[in-house]
């Protein structure tokens, strides 16, 4: 059941984000985002369902191995952590304060209308969208493909913690290069998060509030009031 549903993950889940991503660019209505975004919640609680029927939720959401860091790679991690914390909070802040960096922030989010949310309702599914990932994303990488490797393949934590973290960046190949790789990094940072911890609670909160920033910087921007023709 394992290697199915490891399977389902790298293989069926990129493919069904890249015919629903092309969806998108076709027709950038809000009625196609708010069938979309229905699409992925489904997705994602269907693969977290068959994850948590395999394994036990405690298993999943509890970081139980010991894993011994060296000192140089702590700290690298560390840092990518407090960088993506900066990421999250001050550009969010300066956007708010600043016309021109909110000129500047509109025209880079105009580059992704076709995924971003525009009208009140697929704000707000948008808003659900970012706790359904968060949580399903996590179980998914940090939880079962972390552990997936080291049992079923024998490769170190640190070996196992790279990996799915290269996965994870390479998954989001559909939103640019610039997305794997910020992905990748936020992936780190969240495995660090969950070794440190010892449980998945600070990288699904985490994740969930980076999702969230792309609906507070939307409706600072005023962005979800602009009419899209159906």
């Amino acid at each position: 059941m394992d290697h199915v549903i490891t399977t389902f993950i790298l293989l069926i889940l990129p493919i069904i984000s890249l015919i629903e991503v092309r969806k998108l660019k076709s027709n950038i209505s809000d009625r196609t985002k708010e069938s979309t975004y229905w699409r992925i919640y489904f997705w994602y609680v269907v693969t977290s369902v068959l994850i948590t029927l395999d394994r036990p939720i405690s298993e999943l959401y509890y970081h139980t191995g010991s894993i011994e860091l060296p000192t140089i790679i702590n700290l690298i991690l560390w840092t990518i952590v407090s960088y993506h914390i900066f990421m999250l909070i001050v550009p969010t802040v300066l956007v708010y304060c600043s016309k021109r960096i909110q000129e500047a922030t509109r025209a880079a989010y105009e580059e992704k209308v076709y995924m971003f949310p525009r009208s009140g309702k697929s704000l707000i599914m948008f808003t659900a969208l970012a706790f359904v990932v968060g949580v399903s994303e996590e179980l998914i990488f940090r939880g079962y493909l972390y552990s997936y490797l080291q049992e079923y393949w024998g490769v170190s934590a640190i070996l196992s913690l790279t990996i799915v973290n290269v996965i994870f960046g390479l998954l989001h190949f559909h939103q640019g290069r610039s997305a794997i790789i910020d992905t990748a990094t936020l992936g780190f940072a969240m495995s660090q998060l969950y070794i440190q911890s010892g449980s998945l609670l600070l990288p699904i909160i985490f994740h969930i509030l980076y999702d969230l920033k792309i609906v507070i910087v939307t409706r600072i921007l005023g962005m979800h009031k602009t009419h899209q023709p159906d």
